[in-house]
């Protein structure tokens, strides 16, 4: 997914001299287009950064290190309207305790346990557990605020899934664009596939 973003520079559709002075351009100025990024690992997601200064970004991270150097990178917006961070983990459902298993390569942590079949058969070492922790789990639903959900972006390591089942009303009611992660077989176990979430 890394990729998508790339070719377009910083701004260039957001400083366009064909955006500029339409209402499109007024609208997303006073409003910006609210972009929610699911596993923020890093910083808002590159598919973003063409319209960076129209977009308010909410971005979840649950692992606290993680978490923390985003609030450190984003204690100026810059170069987004706004972006805000929050450690929540999602799921389907509310749960007071479920296990995070976090990746001797950060981006490979799940709250899925990894499949020991995959990381066998391809030398996966990068998807080895480091630790589990505990998280909380609460429904895109019950945590996105309004103006945020017009673009939804999901990269969390095999949950994608489920997270989309507790954003139903989300989904409904605001969402026009969603870029989801898949996988063709199952990364973690229990992981639903590229059929599942289509």
């Amino acid at each position: 997914m890394l990729a998508l973003g790339k070719g377009l520079a910083l701004n260039s559709l957001a400083q366009s001299p064909h955006l500029a002075g339409t209402r499109l351009a007024k609208r997303f100025g006073a409003e910006p287009l609210g972009l929610i990024d699911v596993g923020s690992l890093g910083g808002v997601h590159p598919v973003a950064e063409p319209a960076a200064a129209l977009i308010q970004a909410l971005c979840f991270e649950p692992d606290e290190e993680a978490f923390r150097a985003l609030e450190r990178q984003y204690a100026s917006p810059t170069p987004y309207a706004a972006v805000k961070v929050m450690r929540d983990a999602l799921g389907g459902t509310r749960s007071s305790s479920r296990d995070l298993y976090v990746a001797k390569v950060p981006t490979n942590t799940s709250l899925l346990e990894p499949n020991p079949r995959f990381i066998s058969r391809y030398r996966a070492e990068r998807f080895l557990v480091d630790r589990v922790i505990k998280v909380a789990t609460r429904p895109l639903d019950e945590v996105a605020p309004a103006p945020f959900g017009e673009i939804i972006k999901l990269d969390t390591q095999g949950s994608e899934h489920e997270i989309m089942q507790g954003a139903a009303r989300l989904l409904r009611e605001r969402c026009v664009a969603v870029f989801v992660e898949v996988e063709f077989f199952q990364v973690y176990r229990d992981q639903k596939t590229l059929s599942d979430v289509d």
